[in-house]
């Protein structure tokens, strides 16, 4: 990445809900716990790139539904702008995971924060196990696709959603399964 010529905008969508407490892969473990420790490697080793004006700059953003009615929750762990001076990679160590997952929402969010971004690739990395909760995210993906916004969808999980298939191919992103913290760490890579 350090290579990298083009300045990319990456938000990182991670789904907290009830869902991502379930268990996959061979060591059994929980989704979201895969998913914090692939999320802290990369940050960890991408920080210095990530800063300001240098080629990659990233957001990590949490989303779950909770209430009734069913209310769309979201949590800034880092902000894509401003880029932050300070990671505060406990703050990923933190999240809990319950309610469900409104991917329509998510990516209606997505939409709204890459608005602003001028830069020349701008990706978003939608982090869950293919379940959705409320309207279908499928409407949600012509706006994206209009803004020129590519979905990668990182599906934790150890059989692929035709949803998260779907969304990946319609925006011109890639859809990985992954069910290890070494997979994910690959694929927020790519």
């Amino acid at each position: 990445m350090g290579e990298q010529v083009e300045k990319e905008d990456r938000l990182f969508l991670v789904d907290a809900s009830a869902s991502m407490a379930g268990r996959v892969g061979p060591d059994h473990a929980r989704k979201i716990d895969i998913v914090k420790t692939g999320l802290k490697q990369f940050c960890l080793e991408h920080w210095p790139e990530m800063y300001y004006d240098r080629p990659l700059r990233m957001g990590i953003v949490i989303f779950r539904q909770t209430g009734l009615p069913a209310t769309p929750y979201f949590e800034q762990l880092v902000p894509l702008f401003p880029t932050p001076a300070v990671l505060e990679v406990y703050r990923i160590d933190e999240i809990k995971v319950r309610g469900g997952s409104p991917l329509y929402e998510a990516l209606k969010y997505a939409s709204m924060v890459m608005v602003g971004s001028t830069r020349p690739v701008r990706r978003v990395k939608l982090i869950g196990d293919g379940d959705n909760d409320g309207p279908d995210p499928m409407k949600e993906v012509y706006q994206v696709v209009a803004q020129g916004i590519s979905v990668d969808c990182v599906e934790v999980s150890e059989k692929a959603s035709k949803l998260m298939t779907e969304i990946a191919v319609r925006t011109g992103g890639k859809h990985t399964l992954v069910d290890t913290s070494r997979d994910i760490r690959k694929a927020l890579e790519e």
